[in-house]
């Protein structure tokens, strides 16, 4: 409470305008600075008039755009020894342009600032002298020293910290029995739970009565990745960094719906061994994976539905946990198939794998048709984006569309094949009409992120949690296991570096969120392996930490997402707060942290949903 308390107490308010747009107001505003444009014409000239047009970095091959009138919508016009405010966005930088326009249509440029990068409720001043028609001097300053946006979250991490020492601190004091000797407790033994809360235990139980052996780090990823999903789903405190890409790029809200695609795989190679080793018919089998692949996606239809009466000719019918059900159900028809016995188990009992020359690679020779598998829906991929022709874009554009990219000359290629697959086989009404990146390419066809192109390489990166799994199978050494998922944790970063080029858009195979592109699923499939060798590392290995709280959504993953989506506008979970990045980010962390409570009740009332 302390925290939010304090985090709301930092004044800046919100908007979404244009990157640059008149005022008529000074205030500072959340994600924006002031700018004060200062012409002065040495020869004053009445017949011309001064326009200026901005850029964004992060709107890619886009055309320079005229700031505009907030009255009439035209285009604004600056006069001669003026001075004029202006709101300019402060997320990502922005390229300026200032031109001097004659009646007759001449137009001369004066003044051009290359990608600056303005400050929340910073004061600029833009100085431009004109000798008309002779040279400008141009010559963008500071008015005043800006504060750090990002104080609220440097706030926030200093509080988890100090709280986190002190749950420390107290559960050394509880091992050490000094709790028990404060408070003199003389009857049941006091033990500990992962989070160190106190609870009975029967000194009669016996042995055999101990719940079995659990990797506990694959609940901790599973809620890791729960837990920063629902922080960046309801807003990341409107961090630019806490929201999904708007084409080409990564940020944090990007990785967590990748990574939890990854643990799915894990865990699915840990449930099918026990399915083998018990030998349930395929029959029983293929029941199980199709009523599961059912739930999900009807799950998903219905928090599609969530937000108001819907219309059933525009119904969405792709989301999260549709994703989620036609990737499971590749995945678990081919393990149902292919999946093998034990190799930890037959080396150990019978000696069979350590005499053949593919021993040290048996995590994938064991495996040869699911990588067979795995590779081809990549391959695929690639080669339907890549190669396939389509209307109104041509072959291998991959772009968001909209008048501003390449000044307007791929406007109805949105998405590329991925997007044309979608508006033809679902209908440009059952797809997403509103994606992220409309607003800076100003597109107008729907588009949807979890549209059917993608569900192939999604598959792929569930693959290789599968594969990391198999690798935790088939290897008895923990040095071994922690090399071989650290190998491919370097062979599919390095992959999706080479791709990219080691850049944003200039790359063969882009990262893109948007299109589920294979660089995409490399890079974030390199950076889960290197999450789960920590998780394994420290909670199963060294046993340093025991995975609390993530552990808890963890157990309950499916549960906490589903309700976290019809709940999310709900009190206490979500409430109204001053539109300030301290305010919305403490009431966005609060809205993680009271899903991770619920979690750790159903915990210990011993509740998990499994379906």
């Amino acid at each position: 409470m302390f925290a939010v308390i304090l985090l709301m107490c930092i004044p800046v308010k919100a908007y979404q305008v244009a990157p640059v747009h008149e005022t008529n107001h000074a205030d500072c505003t959340m994600d924006e600075a002031l700018l004060h444009v200062h012409i002065t014409v040495e020869k004053p000239d009445s017949s011309v008039e001064f326009l200026l047009e901005y850029k964004s970095d992060v709107c890619y091959e886009c055309k320079y755009q005229p700031v505009l009138n907030s009255s009439t919508g035209g285009v604004f016009y600056f006069h001669q020894n003026s001075n004029v405010d202006l709101k300019v966005d402060t997320q990502h930088p922005v390229a300026l342009m200032v031109f001097a326009a004659w009646p007759n249509g001449t137009i001369l440029e004066l003044c051009r600032v290359d990608s600056f990068s303005f400050k929340e409720c910073g004061n600029y001043s833009l100085y431009i002298m004109k000798d008309l028609p002779g040279n400008s001097t141009c010559n963008l300053t500071p008015d005043s020293e800006v504060w750090d946006s990002n104080i609220p979250i440097y706030v926030a991490i200093g509080v988890f910290v100090a709280l986190a020492l002190l749950w420390i601190f107290l559960k050394f004091l509880i091992r050490k029995g000094y709790i028990y000797k404060l408070f003199c407790m003389q009857s049941d033994h006091l033990v500990t739970t992962d989070l160190g809360i106190i609870t009975i235990v029967n000194e009669e139980q016996p042995e055999n009565n101990k719940s079995k052996e659990r990797l506990n780090s694959l609940d901790a990823f599973r809620g890791i990745a729960i837990t920063i999903m629902i922080f960046v789903n309801y807003g990341g405190g409107k961090y630019w960094f806490f929201r999904h890409s708007r084409w080409n790029g990564l940020t944090v809200a990007d990785l967590v719906f990748p990574w939890f695609v990854f643990i799915m795989g894990t865990a699915m190679a840990f449930s099918f061994r026990g399915v083998k080793k018990r030998k349930v018919s395929k029959l029983d089998i293929l029941k199980k994976i199709v009523f599961r692949t059912v739930v999900l996606f009807i799950l998903g239809i219905i928090i599609n539905t969530k937000d108001s009466v819907t219309e059933p000719d525009k119904l969405r019918i792709p989301g999260v946990l549709q994703r989620f059900a036609a990737t499971y159900l590749v995945l678990a028809v081919m393990e149902m198939f292919f999946a093998h016995p034990d190799p930890a188990d037959m080396e150990a009992s019978q000696g069979l794998l350590q005499t053949k020359w593919w021993h040290p690679i048996r995590d994938i020779v064991l495996y040869w048709a699911e990588w067979i598998i795995g590779l081809s829906c990549a391959i695929v991929h690639v080669a339907v984006t890549f190669a396939v022709q389509v209307p109104d874009c041509d072959v291998g554009n991959i772009g968001p569309g909209g008048p501003l990219y390449y000044n307007g000359s791929h406007a109805n290629c949105t998405g590329g094949v991925a997007g044309y697959i979608d508006r033809w086989i679902l209908g440009r009404d059952r797809i997403y009409q509103s994606p992220s990146f409309r607003f800076v390419y100003s597109t107008t066809l729907p588009y949807d992120p979890e549209g059917i192109l993608g569900t192939l390489t999604s598959i792929f990166i569930c693959f290789l949690g599968l594969h990391a799994g198999k690798i935790m199978i088939t290897y008895r050494k923990n040095s071994s296991k922690i090399f071989r998922l650290m190998l491919f944790a370097v062979l599919t970063g390095g992959l999706a570096l080479l791709l990219t080029k080691c850049s944003q858009n200039k790359g063969w195979v882009p990262i893109n969120k948007n299109l589920w592109s294979l660089s995409f699923v490399l890079a974030t499939g390199s950076m889960a392996y290197l999450l789960l060798i920590v998780c394994y590392l420290l909670i199963d290995v060294k046993q340093f930490w025991s995975g609390a709280p993530f552990i808890y959504p963890g157990k309950n993953s499916i549960l906490v997402y589903v309700c976290h989506e019809m709940f999310s506008n709900c009190f206490p979970v979500q409430f109204k707060v001053p539109s300030t990045h301290g305010a919305l980010l403490a009431v966005h962390l609060w809205g993680a942290a009271f899903w991770v409570l619920v979690s750790y009740y159903l915990y210990v009332k011993k509740f998990f949903l499994a379906l």
